[in-house]
């Protein structure tokens, strides 16, 4: 049986930032698709039946740009969790090396 006794925190980080990436990647996709198909039809309703003092306005645009805020944070969520999650492995990859030299 072989004992772990360090781990390099480059290949930690590494590893831990595609991983995460990954992660974020697959259940972001997902929770923007359950967004965008939750607010469509709440935005059609607010587009179309807008009024201001009997004038109808046409408020599509907000539709086209909320979609496009979603797929931004999407892409920078990636990013953030590929940082974020390379430095956390990082960290817990330094922290294990601590404990065993002890």
């Amino acid at each position: 049986m072989r004992t772990i006794t360090r781990i390099d925190v480059g290949s930690a980080f590494r590893v831990g930032a595609i991983v995460y990436a990954i992660f974020f990647t697959v259940f972001g996709l997902l929770s923007v698709l359950f967004q965008a198909l939750l607010f469509a039809p709440f935005l059609n309703t607010i587009t179309t039946n807008t009024t201001i003092n009997s004038n109808p306005v046409d408020l599509s645009l907000f539709a086209g740009v909320s979609l496009v805020s979603l797929l931004c944070f999407y892409f920078v969520g990636i990013a953030m969790a590929a940082g974020v999650g390379g430095l956390s492995t990082a960290l817990l990859a330094f922290a294990y090396n601590l404990a065993a030299r002890w």
